[in-house]
């Protein structure tokens, strides 16, 4: 049986699953990852074995498809077994440059059930052998008259009385003239007449006020109304107090975190005072530690990534609660404070790096060289705690599923301290650099160096399978663990890994010293 191998990114899940539904009806086998792949399945190696099984590479392109790695993997694969690839424009999108020779069908909107036909013609499937199973309004006669085929072309917007852009095989790629689409028109199947016309019925203004009225008054007789002094009530406003703030993790996470060693232990806890406004841009500096925080405000953010890291997978939604969060990482010139009140531990020296802790002329770099347990006591002393991993990636990205903190452009130089981008060999500055200096890769909160510089501890153990099982509100990570996750890269990374989504796990005693730093957030009063 012909087999159709279907290419898409899962945010266009819906309408792939419609798609497959059709293409099965009409006698084929069709594949897409979430109907082949089963629990403990390797990923890649599935997706390998089904595609040399199909005879047909299906692409739904859109904008979401266009920025997934995997579909372009796909493509690069099929067409290396000669696969007959056929691109369907589900959304507009700028086609990227693998498939600007191709011709595509164009499926945007209601041109679906009107272009099915040339889908099944392309996939050598006549009209007529599938009419029967399709819905009357998806038939649509076959041209009479041989069509010449063309050179490829790049997508145009169909006007009236123009000849579309046609399809590798020769099949129209969209609607034909004026005249042409009048007599499809006229030949469309006759449809029965009702054998009695239906009655009209009109519901009048005044039997909508007293249908609203009843349901009104019967609604109150059961529930009846809270008393007059409880609804006239005014509600009493937050008052943003000392006490309100809170200094620590929730207690869900408090058995995540591993006891303090003494050095570590604070000799007091600080709470800062709370910024007068909330909003987008909202700032307010910390009176312990100086840092500049940025506020995150609640809601729903897209968690994850296609990438073919399968610990990024599934995207989820999460939701979170308001929090403030640093703007930058720690610098070496805080962490000495916290050094010297005798709260926290001196970090690792590491001889011929500018972030050596040692270095006076380095106080505006981040400090690096500490472990877990060390940052965490750091943001303890500071009245604040650790971010978890999900409010990391939110302040990172925002909540428009961008893949890099200012947007989806790939890295450069000019927006992050990286080892290498592009196809360069050459280290960005080829050590961390003073915190705030890539003020164009500013995250939607306001917050700097979340991609490069130096990778950031964060609140949660690390698991690979941990985004499978996450529970959808204010997730603070698996309740044990060997390692603790990390983010944001650093100075030592290639541009490859620095997309926002990208988790590491980094155990916390056997550690390179010349990776970790961190910042520290805090709950929203």
């Amino acid at each position: 049986m012909t087999q159709v191998f279907i290419s898409y990114s899962r945010k266009d899940l819906a309408f792939v699953k419609r798609l497959a539904k059709d293409l099965k009806d009409a006698g084929l086998e069709v594949w897409y990852d979430l109907s082949g792949l089963e629990v403990g399945q390797r990923w890649g190696n599935e997706i390998q074995k089904a595609i040399r099984k199909s005879q047909y590479f299906m692409a739904v392109m859109s904008p979401n498809s266009v920025d997934s790695e995997w579909v372009e993997r796909e493509f690069l694969y099929s067409s290396n077994l000669k696969l007959k690839v056929i691109p369907l424009l589900y959304k507009a999108c700028d086609l990227p440059m693998w498939c600007l020779n191709l011709h595509y069908i164009d499926i945007q909107g209601r041109n679906y059930k009107r272009r099915f036909p040339d889908i099944l013609k392309t996939l050598d499937i006549k009209p007529g052998e599938a009419a029967k199973k399709m819905e009357p309004a998806v038939v649509v006669p076959a041209m009479q008259e041989p069509l010449e085929i063309q050179e490829p072309l790049s997508p145009v917007v169909e006007q009236e009385g123009q000849k579309p852009t046609l399809l590798h095989n020769g099949l129209p790629a969209g609607p034909e003239t004026a005249e042409e689409r009048k007599a499809l028109q006229q030949k469309e199947l006759p449809r029965e007449k009702p054998t009695r016309p239906r009655r009209e019925v009109k519901i009048r203004p005044a039997w909508i006020i007293i249908l609203v009225g009843l349901i009104a008054v019967i609604t109150f007789a059961v529930w009846g109304l809270p008393p007059l002094a409880t609804r006239l009530a005014p509600t009493p406003s937050p008052t943003a107090t000392a006490t309100h703030i809170p200094t620590s993790m929730p207690a869900a996470t408090a058995t995540h975190a591993p006891t303090p060693t003494s050095t570590c232990t604070p000799t007091q806890t600080r709470t800062p005072s709370p910024s007068p406004t909330t909003g987008i841009g909202s700032k307010w500096t910390s009176a312990v530690d100086d840092m500049l925080m940025v506020y995150v405000p609640a809601g729903d953010f897209s968690m994850g990534s296609e990438s073919i890291r399968l610990d990024e997978q599934p995207v989820h939604m999460v939701y979170l609660d308001a929090f403030w969060i640093d703007q930058t990482e720690v610098t070496n010139r805080m962490y000495a404070l916290c050094v010297a009140e005798g709260a926290c531990q001196q970090p690792s020296n590491v001889p011929g790096f500018y972030g050596n802790y040692g270095s006076p002329e380095v106080g505006s770099y981040p400090v690096i060289g500490v472990d877990w347990d060390m940052a965490e006591a750091y943001c303890r002393w500071a009245g604040k705690r650790l971010p978890t991993e999900a409010e990391w990636e939110k302040a990172a990205r925002g909540t428009d599923g961008r893949t890099y903190p200012w947007g989806n452009s790939y890295p450069t130089c000019a927006l992050a301290n990286l080892y290498s981008v592009g196809n360069g060999t050459s280290p960005c500055v080829g050590d961390t650099t003073a915190v705030g200096s890539y003020l164009v890769g500013t995250s939607p909160y306001g917050a700097l160096d979340m991609a490069g510089n130096a990778w950031e501890w964060v609140n949660d153990w690390y698991s690979a399978s941990y985004y499978s099982q996450s529970p959808g509100s204010n997730p603070t990570g698996p309740a044990s663990g060997s390692y603790r996750v990390m983010r944001g890269v650093s100075w030592t990374n290639n541009w490859d890994v620095v997309r926002s989504t990208y988790r590491f796990g980094e155990n916390l005693t056997d550690y390179n010293p010349n990776i970790p730093g961190f910042r520290c957030a805090r709950s929203s009063p």
